[in-house]
């Protein structure tokens, strides 16, 4: 979750906040595995899946995003 936040923020240049998210991911990791809750391969994958979602999925908010939300918050008021 910090990867994809922080790859977020980096991407629409608010760089200061990304590399602090991403220093504080970086920190979350090595706690996870240093106390064994993950192989380092883990974080790593994490990363990975993030940076792919990310490019998977700008393209179609770029070109589909307000009205995708608009859709979502039609929804939202309606519950």
């Amino acid at each position: 979750m910090f990867a994809s936040i922080a790859l977020t923020l980096l991407l629409a240049g608010l760089v200061c906040a990304g590399l602090l998210i991403s220093l504080a991911g970086g920190a979350v990791a090595l706690a996870r595995v240093h106390i064994g809750v993950h192989f380092s391969l883990d974080m790593v994958g994490a990363v990975s899946v993030s940076c792919l979602t990310y490019a998977l999925l700008a393209p179609l908010s770029a070109r589909a995003g307000d009205a995708f939300m608009s859709l979502l918050i039609s929804l939202y008021r309606r519950m």
